[in-house]
C-alpha cells in the first residue's frame, strides 16, 4: 500500500512540487529575516511570513495531487492505470538535485530547531574542569555581595555570520551586556575572564554554571550581514536546563545599543531583580552613536583582554582609532588608559612615559564621564606604581564608590594593599575577585601568594599549582618558594626561570637559571646570582627588572635591594613587597635601613594617614617595630 502511494505521489509530481515549495519557501523566509528590519517592519512580520509558508505547504501538496497542468490549463489528474502502477519511475537529474537540496534544507531546519546554532559550547583543558569541580567555594567576604543574590554568567556569543569574521563583534556585544549586568547591585555576574574561558568547549550548561557558581546562564548568537543584524539570546536555568526567556532581535547594526539595553533589562526582569532608577539610567546610557568608533572599541577590548605578545600595542591602536572617530567616547579613552597602564608589566617600555600617557587618557575619560569607575581604577594603578599610596587609595576608593563590584578595581586595590602591608585586606579583595571571577588567573595567583604570606602553605601550594596548570607563568615564583621550602632546589630553580618568563625581563635563559639557583642554593650559587644583579645594575640597559629587588631582599641582601628599588622605579613596582611582608620578610622589616626605606618610598606617609601594617606596631617616637604577628 505504501509503495503504491509513493509511486502515485511520484506520478502526480507531488514530491517534486513539495521539494520546490520547501526550497523557495526557505529562501523567502531567510530573505524576510534580513529585509524586514531594513524596511522598518516589526519582528512579527517575519513570523507571519513563516506562518503563511507553513500553512501553504499542505495546500500546495493537495493541489499538485488533484490537478495537472497541461496545454489546455489545469485539468483533474486521472487515476493511474494498472500499467502505470506496474511500471517504475524514471528519476531525472532535476529530481535528484531537488531532493538533495530539499534534504539539506530540512536538515538545517531540524538542527536549528533541536540543536540551536546559538548554543555556546566550551573548550578548555581537562585539568581546568577537574580543578574547578574540586575547588571549595571561597567564602564571600565583600559586604556588597549578598549570599542569596541571583546570579547569571554571560557566555561569549556565537558568530553566525556567513563569513565567520565577526567574532570580535559577537564577543564585544556579550561583553557589553555582561558589563551592564555587573553594575546591578542585586545581581551576581562572573567577570569576563571567567565567562570567556568557556569559549568553544564541550562542557554542559550545568557544568559551566557549577564551575562559575551561578544559577543561570545567558548564551546567544550574532548574525551580521552588511548592515543587517540578528541577535538571538537564551536565559537558561542551569539546574534543569529550562529556558526561562529567549528572544531574537532583528534590526540594523545601529540598533545594537538598544538591543543590548533591552537584553540586560530583560535578564534582570526575568531573574526578578528590581532595578533602581540609577541602574536603569546606566543601562540606558549610550556612550557613542558612531558605529565605526564602537567597532574599533570592541576590537580594542578583545586585544586588551588577551594582554600578552603584541596584543596591548594592537589594543592601543584600536582604541586610538575609536577616539579619533569619536573624541567624546569615554569607554574608549578608559580602554586606552588601561592598555597604556598595563604595558610596562608585559613589555620592556619606558614606563614613566607610558604611565604619563595612561594618566592623560584616564583623566580625559573622567572629564567626559565622571560616573565611570574604570578610569579611576587606572589612576589608582598608576599612583601605586609611582609610590603615591595615599592618592592610590583615594582613586581606588572613588572607583569602588561608583562600582563596588568592579573586578579590576578590587584586584588592583588588593595588590596596593599588599604594598602597604595590609595583607588581611588584600586577602579579602582577592577572595572577592576569585568569587566573582573564578577563572581570573591574576586573581587566583594573587590569592595564592597571599595564602603563602599568611602561612597557609598547603592552600597556597594547591592554588599555585592550579594557576600554573592553567598556563600562568608568573605563578612559577610562588611554586619556586614552596619547592625551596621542601628542599627541592632544582625544582625551585626551574620554577623561577619559568616564572620570570611571565615578567617584563631582559634576562636570558641562562641568567634566569642563575637567579633561580641562587634563591635557595648554597653560598656559592647565591653569590653568583648576587653578582649578576650587581652587573645588571651597573649596566647601561634600562633598569626595568622587577625581580632583582625582590630577589635581593629575599636572600638577605636587604640594603642592596632597598637601594636598587629606590633608584629604579620598575614596572609592576609592588613585587618587592611580597618579599618584605612575606614569611621570610622579618629580616628586612627589622633591618636598620627599613625605617628610612619606608620613609623614602612613601609608606610612612600612608601609614600615618590610614593606619599601620598588619605586622607593625604603631611606632613610639621614631621606632617602628614590624616583627611577626
Amino acid at each position: 500500500m505504501l509503495i503504491r502511494l509513493f509511486k502515485e505521489l511520484l506520478r502526480r509530481n507531488v514530491l517534486r512540487v513539495v521539494a520546490i515549495y520547501i526550497i523557495v519557501g526557505w529562501l523567502i523566509s531567510r530573505f524576510t529575516d534580513f529585509a524586514a528590519p531594513a524596511l522598518g517592519l516589526p519582528p512579527a512580520f517575519a513570523a507571519f511570513i513563516d506562518f503563511l509558508i507553513f500553512i501553504g505547504l499542505p495546500i500546495c501538496a493537495f493541489l499538485s495531487w488533484r490537478y495537472d497542468y497541461e496545454e489546455d490549463g489545469l485539468v483533474v489528474t486521472q487515476p493511474a492505470t494498472p500499467e502505470e502502477l506496474a511500471s517504475g519511475y524514471a528519476w531525472s537529474r532535476m529530481d535528484v538535485i531537488l531532493f538533495g537540496v530539499m534534504s539539506l534544507i530540512l536538515a538545517i531546519i531540524g538542527l536549528d530547531t533541536f540543536f540551536p546554532a546559538d548554543t555556546v559550547l566550551i573548550d578548555r583543558q581537562q585539568v581546568v574542569r577537574q580543578e574547578q569541580l574540586q575547588q571549595e567555594t571561597t567564602p564571600v567576604t565583600n559586604a556588597v555581595q549578598a549570599s542569596d543574590a541571583p546570579s547569571v554568567a554571560v557566555l561569549p556569543f556565537a558568530d553566525e555570520s556567513e563569513a565567520q569574521d565577526q567574532e570580535y563583534f559577537s564577543d564585544g556585544v556579550a561583553e557589553e551586556i555582561l558589563n551592564a549586568l555587573v553594575t546591578i547591585q542585586d545581581l551576581r555576574v562572573p567577570g569576563r575572564t571567567s565567562s570567556f574561558a568557556y569559549k568553544g568547549s564541550e562542557l554542559s550548561i550545568r557544568e559551566i554554571a557549577s564551575e562559575l557558581r551561578v544559577e543561570h546562564v545567558l548564551e546567544g548568537s550574532i548574525r551580521k550581514q552588511a548592515e543587517q543584524l540578528r541577535v538571538s539570546v537564551r536565559l537558561i536555568n542551569a539546574a534543569d536546563d529550562a529556558v526561562i526567556w529567549s528572544e531574537a532581535f532583528n534590526g540594523s547594526v545601529s540598533d545594537i545599543f538598544d538591543m543590548q539595553e533591552t537584553i540586560a533589562t530583560q535578564v534582570a526582569s526575568n531573574l526578578e531583580v528590581v532595578l533602581t532608577g540609577a541602574e536603569k539610567a546606566v543601562l540606558a546610557k549610550r556612550q557613542t552613536d558612531d558605529l565605526e568608533a564602537h567597532t574599533a572599541y570592541l576590537i580594542g577590548q578583545k586585544f586588551l583582554g588577551a594582554r600578552i605578545g603584541d596584543n596591548l600595542p594592537r589594543a592601543i591602536a584600536s582604541f586610538e582609532e575609536a577616539v579619533r572617530l569619536d573624541p567624546e567616547y569615554a569607554p574608549a579613552w578608559a580602554g586606552l588608559a588601561a592598555a597604556h597602564a598595563l604595558m610596562p608589566q608585559y613589555r620592556l617600555v619606558d614606563f614613566k612615559e607610558t604611565y604619563t600617557q595612561a594618566e592623560l587618557n584616564a583623566r580625559r575619560a573622567i572629564q567626559i564621564d565622571p560616573a565611570m569607575a574604570d578610569p579611576y581604577a587606572v589612576l589608582g594603578w598608576i599612583y601605586l606604581q609611582r609610590r603615591d599610596y595615599a592618592n592610590m587609595k583615594r582613586q581606588f576608593d572613588k572607583a569602588l564608590s561608583l562600582d563596588p563590584n568592579n573586578i579590576n578595581t578590587n584586584l588592583w586595590y588588593g595588590i596596593g594593599n599588599v604594598a602597604v602591608g595590609k595583607i588581611r585586606e588584600a586577602d579579602r579583595r582577592f577572595s572577592f575577585v576569585v568569587e566573582r571571577d573564578p577563572v581570573a588567573l591574576v586573581g587566583l595567583h594573587m590569592q595564592s601568594l597571599v595564602s603563602w604570606m599568611i602561612g597557609e602553605t598547603q592552600e597556597a601550594e594547591r592554588r599555585a599549582m592550579r594557576v600554573f596548570q592553567l598556563g600562568y607563568a608568573p605563578s612559577g615564583l610562588q611554586l619556586a618558594e614552596l619547592a625551596g621550602e621542601q628542599g627541592d632546589l632544582q625544582a625551585s630553580a626551574n620554577y623561577i626561570a619559568l616564572g620570570m618568563r611571565g615578567m617584563a625581563t631582559g634576562f636570558d635563559e641562562a641568567e634566569r637559571a642563575i637567579m633561580g639557583q641562587g634563591l635557595f642554593g648554597d653560598e656559592a650559587l647565591r653569590a653568583r646570582a648576587v653578582q649578576l644583579t650587581d652587573d645588571y645594575a651597573a649596566s647601561y640597559r634600562p633598569k626595568t627588572e622587577i625581580f632583582i629587588p625582590y630577589f635581593l631582599v629575599r636572600v638577605g641582601e636587604v640594603e642592596r635591594g632597598f637601594r636598587l628599588y629606590i633608584e629604579n622605579r620598575a614596572a609592576f613596582d609592588p613585587l618587592i613587597y611580597y618579599a618584605i611582608w612575606g614569611p621570610y620578610g622579618e629580616k628586612a622589616r627589622q633591618h636598620p635601613a627599613f625605617v628610612a626605606f619606608a620613609e623614602q618610598v612613601g609608606l610612612t606617609s600612608y601609614w600615618e594617614q590610614f593606619g599601620w601594617p598588619d605586622v607593625c606596631d604603631q611606632p613610639e617616637e621614631t621606632v617602628l617595630s614590624c616583627g611577626v604577628k
